[in-house]
């Protein structure tokens, strides 16, 4: 078994490793200096737009109010307008995009269309006022139907915002341009593999502390990890990870007092939820996994083998015993696991992809294991135990007994808490 966070997995064991119409918007819109919100409708707030993380087909737009003139005709319809070419540019998709309002204060919405312009999409909402307001608070604007499979991870984005009056035929006579506020275009990545903890360490004298080894992270926004166990998601692990640990560790690991069964890592951004103390006393809430950036599953077991070193008074051509060898689990101690022989080189470590020898699938503690050569790559046998290094391999989906190619499954990690 090995460890992997910024440095390499550990080894496992002593001298064992587990390891549609046409429009123009205005360009170059900004904010409009100058205007009088008494004379125009003005946007007061241009709204908050949340951020848009890879694989997700919405966006929310928060806070956005429209202040209306002294004079403006309240029989008459107030036109939103709202540029996609900042995502568009960035891979998004927006073939399919709609909008709607959500919690309208002071108006109703009267209908809403997506329009195609030479270079961008538009989206427009058509909004009529209450006869007597002068404020109309849009509580939510969403975007809908847009894919962001292609997305590129991106900071500092804003959407380009027009309003206008009139009805009947369309026209882009903006009376007011400017932005929104900026977003993120987010994403993160993290992976478990099946791992050892509590265990044995090749080229030390002690186990390794208990801690779950996440590794291959990635992301562009302030993140939150939540390790979870079991099928009902109870939170057994949480740690912050900054956007710069994101950007630039391969791995981490997080303490847990856990040390077998089922684990699953949830990594959301901040920005995407609310979290206190009191959920830590339940299972995951699933509006958390929903938001996830990233989700991967493994297994965590407590390992031991013992490989004796043993001199024989002729080559041993057909299988060796080592003494003993266990899995823990938690879990009935069912998982399936068998046991490989790897020689090891000059400097004392294990040549991983050269396997001499293997076990037949186990589960749980066994003595003395017989681990049968591999004659077609290993025909001379050995003399001595003492260059070679066991290692354990999980062999999920096997049952006890059978004989199964080494090549099928991967050596077990041995992760340690940082």
């Amino acid at each position: 078994m090995t460890r992997m966070r910024s440095l390499p997995w550990l080894s496992v064991g002593i001298a064992v490793c587990f390891v549609i119409g046409t429009v123009v918007l205005l360009s170059g819109a900004s904010v409009v200096v100058g205007q009088n919100p008494d004379n125009t409708p003005y946007l007061n707030k241009t709204g908050d737009p949340a951020p848009i993380r890879i694989g997700q087909s919405e966006q929310n737009i928060t806070n956005i109010e429209i202040l209306l003139s002294n004079q403006t005709d309240r029989s008459e319809e107030l036109r939103l307008y709202i540029d996609l070419d900042s995502i568009e540019s960035r891979g998004v998709n927006t073939s399919s995009a709609s909008i709607s309002i959500n919690n309208i204060q002071n108006g109703h919405v009267v209908d809403t269309q997506r329009l195609e312009s030479q270079n961008s999409t538009l989206l427009r909402a058509s909004i009529h006022p209450d006869s007597t307001s002068r404020s109309i608070q849009l509580g939510s604007v969403q975007i809908s139907g847009i894919n962001t499979s292609n997305a590129q991870k991106s900071t500092k984005i804003q959407y380009d915002l027009g309003i206008n009056t009139g009805s009947g035929s369309f026209s882009m006579e903006a009376t007011e341009t400017t932005n929104t506020g900026s977003f993120k275009i987010i994403d993160g990545t993290i992976q478990i593999h099946d791992q050892a903890t509590l265990s044995p360490q090749l080229h030390r004298d002690t186990y390794t502390t208990p801690g779950i080894t996440v590794e291959n992270l990635s992301g562009n926004i302030n993140s939150t990890l939540f390790i979870t166990k079991g099928k009902e998601d109870k939170i057994i692990a949480v740690r912050n990870i900054s956007k710069n640990i994101l950007r630039t560790k391969q791995a981490i690991s997080v303490d847990t007092p856990y040390l077998g069964g089922d684990i699953k890592g949830v990594l959301v951004a901040n920005s995407t939820f609310t979290f206190s103390n009191e959920t830590m006393k339940g299972p995951l809430p699933s509006n958390v996994t929903e938001s996830a950036l990233s989700t991967d599953e493994g297994r965590m077991v407590t390992a031991n083998i013992n490989l004796a070193n043993t001199s024989y008074n002729s080559s041993q051509t057909d299988k060796i015993s080592i003494p003993n060898v266990k899995i823990s689990d938690t879990l009935n101690d069912n998982t399936s696991f068998l046991v490989s022989l790897h020689p090891v080189n000059s400097t004392g470590y294990m040549l991983q992809n050269i396997t001499i020898a293997s076990s037949r699938v186990l589960t749980g503690w066994n003595e003395n294991v017989s681990l049968y050569f591999n004659t077609t790559t290993h025909k001379s046998g050995i003399f001595r135990s003492n260059r070679y290094a066991a290692a354990i391999q999980l062999a999920r989906g096997s049952e006890a007994g059978e004989l199964i190619s080494p090549k099928n499954s991967e050596l077990l990690r041995n992760s340690e808490s940082e």
